[in-house]
């Protein structure tokens, strides 16, 4: 499984897919989350009482928590982060799949790129850490190993598109 490409000036970071019982466990939960106070709705009006706003109310609710648990199947099966480097601007967004995260736009004038180490030492794991401005970083969310990393740092330092660093 390829774990980043890099073409052009655009860099994707893909998420390891977790199990396949994983991912069914969310989205089983995801299911019984949205249709339990639609069925629970409906039993009630099946037996006689009386409809109530606490039946939409559990209905919205649970939809809400139900297409988080939609977007964590989605990430957890196809997600990717993408990162566009133009000439003075980084563009950032999260991509689930079946639609994507608000996009991020930073202007820089020097462009670091760092690893930071995630869990243990000896895993020798990390994340990407692009230093946009003093105080601005994108920090990527997708564990790559440092070796990985660090490569893909040393493509972007030679790529033409970051000039000055």
């Amino acid at each position: 499984m390829k774990t980043y490409q890099l073409v052009n000036n655009q860099l994707e970071l893909y998420v390891k897919p977790s199990s396949k019982i994983g991912r069914g466990f969310l989205a089983f939960l995801g299911l019984v989350i949205f249709i339990g106070p639609i069925f629970g709705m409906l039993l009630g009006l099946s037996s006689g009482n009386d409809f109530h706003i606490a039946y939409l109310i559990g209905i919205g609710f649970s939809s809400l928590v139900a297409y988080h648990f939609y977007k964590l199947f989605l990430w957890n099966t196809y997600g990717k982060e993408v990162i566009t480097i133009d000439n003075d601007k980084v563009l950032y967004h999260a991509d689930y799949g079946k639609f994507i995260s608000n996009k991020q736009e930073h202007c820089f004038e020097n462009l670091s790129f760092y690893v930071k180490p995630v869990g243990y030492e000896k895993e020798q794991v990390g994340v990407l850490i692009i230093e946009v401005t003093d105080k601005k970083f994108i920090e990527t969310v997708v564990v790559l190993p440092d070796e990985t990393l660090n490569e893909i740092i040393e493509k972007l330092l030679n790529n033409v598109f970051v000039k000055e660093l």
